[in-house]
């Protein structure tokens, strides 16, 4: 069984076909695959390289270097494209004690917020040490109000 926040409205529907992780504060495509590349922050291209020519001399005749630094190249991270594949399965927690534990280090949480509860098949660790799965069958829904008073009422 997993614990997971899955609230953001424009989020693709929770289902195995959408089952995919990013850092934290990503921004995914429309479908959920890809997430904006880290190092060129979606852009495409790379803000700056040392000019291997001049060595910032400024006496260099390549068009593209701006004191010894070319701006615009493409990001050899994602291609030029500012994606990168995202990672299979959903971040999640394997109880409510651990998803409440992970969502307070990690941000806030509105107490209407969707939390599901699954079952499915685990497929690696997140960015953060949390479990990645793959949803295959949704067990029941909660608000975050109704988790936390869940797990509060268990430690009394």
């Amino acid at each position: 069984m997993y614990f997971r926040l899955h609230s953001n409205p424009d989020a693709p529907c929770f289902c195995a076909e959408h089952a995919w992780s990013g850092l934290w504060g990503t921004e995914f495509t429309p479908d959920g695959a890809q997430v904006a590349c880290g190092q060129c922050q979606g852009t495409g291209t790379a803000d700056v390289q040392e000019c291997a020519r001049c060595a910032h001399q400024w006496d260099c005749d390549i068009r593209q270097c701006k004191g010894g630094v070319i701006l615009g190249e493409e990001c050899h991270t994602c291609d030029g494209t500012g994606w990168v594949d995202a990672q299979r399965g959903y971040s999640c927690c394997s109880s409510a004690e651990e998803l409440v534990a992970y969502m307070n280090v990690h941000g806030a949480v509105g107490a209407d917020d969707l939390v599901i509860i699954f079952e499915g098949k685990w497929v690696g660790i997140g960015f953060d040490g949390e479990d990645r799965v793959i949803p295959t069958k949704i067990l029941g829904t909660t608000t975050w109000r109704e988790l936390v008073a869940r797990v509060r009422q268990s430690r009394a």
